[in-house]
């Protein structure tokens, strides 16, 4: 029988929750994640003061550990085992009394307002960058202008 583990991810204290997401994912889409039955975490589980990095550790299921991994625990900072399981796709579902294809929208009033909305959007991409640039990596306003440049690309075919 194949060996199956169980995975914890652990933030060591400053690894924001969006870069351990982004850790988390990369491990189980990587071809160890066919032996991985359980996760626990993301999440800081063991920390040291103000450490940016995180660790990983696999623990080898047997019947008792992996029930003991599933139990409920006291300490609230015990984050519990998951289930490793493929995303269900579920399909969207109609509104009562609504068509599937839906016809583009003809208010002139909506069309103005996202219009400008959009407009004001793309000019100020060089003051959202620089913005951000201050605290993040200076791409917000490029991000939103791509955005506000999609929606107006596809204006006349949006309900």
């Amino acid at each position: 029988p194949k060996a199956t583990y169980a995975l914890l991810i652990n933030n060591l204290g400053s690894v924001p929750p969006l870069e351990m997401s982004v850790v988390a994912n990369a491990v189980l889409a990587s071809p160890l994640a066919k032996t991985i039955k359980l996760t626990i975490g993301p999440g800081p589980l063991m920390t040291a003061l103000n450490m940016n990095g995180f660790s990983l550790s696999l623990i080898r299921l047997d019947a008792a550990r992996e029930t003991a991994l599933q139990a409920p625990v006291g300490p609230h900072a015990w984050m519990p085992a998951k289930p490793v399981v493929s995303p269900a796709v579920v399909p969207m579902a109609k509104a009562a009394g609504q068509s599937a294809a839906r016809k583009p929208s003809q208010d002139a009033r909506t069309k103005r307002l996202v219009v400008t909305v959009c407009e004001r959007l793309i000019a100020l991409e060089a003051t959202l960058n620089g913005l951000d640039a201050k605290t993040g990596d200076g791409d917000t306003g490029s991000t939103v202008a791509t955005g506000a440049r999609s929606v107006l690309e596809r204006l006349d075919t949006l309900p």
